[in-house]
Order: C-alpha cells, then sequence, then structure tokens
C-alpha cells in the first residue's frame, strides 16, 4: 500500500476516533477505526465519489460512530434500511454483511454516490438521504459537521507545518 494511501488512512481512522470519543455515544477502537476508516477512503475513491470528511459527517449525524439499529430498523454507523443495503450491495458487487463497519461506510458512500449522480449536488444528495419532515435540519446538521470536521483538518495540518 502506497505511503500516503495509509498515512490517509490513518488520519481518517484518528480522526473518527477522536470525534466519537468526544460525542461520546460509543468510542471506536484501534480496529473499529481502522476498519471504519478503509471504508471510507474506498467509497471517495469511486469516480465521483463522496469527500472523506462528508462520508464522516454522514456518519456521525446517523448514527455518531454506533453501530447499532434504530427502531426504524435502519442499521450501522450510516443507518441504512436493509432494502438500501441489499440493493447497494448488490449494485457495488459486494458481500451482504452488515455488521462489518467497512462494508457500512463504503456502502454509505456508495449510497451518497449513487445520490450525487441523481440530484447533482451534495446538499440535494443528502435531503435524498434523509427523507422525510426532517430532511432540511438533517442536511443542515451534515453541512455542520462537514465544515467542522474540515477545519479541524485544516488546523490540525497548520499545527504540523
Amino acid at each position: 500500500m502506497p505511503s500516503l494511501t495509509v498515512a490517509i488512512l490513518a488520519g481518517i481512522a484518528a480522526l473518527a476516533q477522536a470525534r466519537s470519543a468526544e460525542l461520546g455515544r460509543h468510542r471506536l477502537t484501534n480496529q473499529e477505526a481502522g476498519e471504519l476508516a478503509a471504508g471510507v477512503i474506498e467509497a471517495a475513491a469511486l469516480p465521483g465519489g463522496p469527500p472523506p470528511t462528508l462520508l464522516l459527517a454522514v456518519i456521525e449525524a446517523e448514527s455518531e460512530y454506533a453501530d447499532r439499529c434504530s427502531p426504524t430498523k435502519c442499521c450501522g454507523v450510516t443507518q441504512m434500511s436493509k432494502r438500501t443495503w441489499c440493493w447497494m450491495a448488490g449494485m457495488a458487487g459486494v458481500a451482504k454483511d452488515r455488521r462489518s463497519l467497512r462494508q457500512q461506510a463504503r456502502l454509505g458512500g456508495a449510497y451518497l454516490h449513487y445520490l450525487h449522480d441523481r440530484r447533482g449536488t451534495w446538499r440535494r444528495s443528502l435531503l435524498s438521504y434523509s427523507t422525510g419532515p426532517t430532511a432540511a435540519s438533517y442536511t443542515a446538521k451534515v453541512l455542520r459537521r462537514w465544515r467542522y470536521l474540515n477545519e479541524r483538518i485544516r488546523h490540525e495540518r497548520e499545527r504540523r507545518v
């Protein structure tokens, strides 16, 4: 694996682990953070795939990094329904292992990519990702978290220089 990819993977894993601890719902272990980061990188590597920080913002908004099922039976860190999960896994040609954080992040990112292809902007994609009466507030929440994560990465880079 090229050293740049390893550095990016480690950076995303560290950011996800730090944010999960700050949010307090579920602190990711090193292994979980690594799995999640690998899925985020795989999704971002798709042509036109979502920026890694956008996918992390969706994960924060959906689950605060906790791999659980909601009362609406949406599961995992990306909170996808079983129907959407199976459909996306079939489209992406991957195993339907809903327990894998890597697969959860990868398919959540693939679904965002799919929505972006159809809606044209990330904002419209987020509205489609979370439909219903709270979609607008959900979109604003994800966009705030996306900005925060980008700023945090920028400050971290400046601190290292």
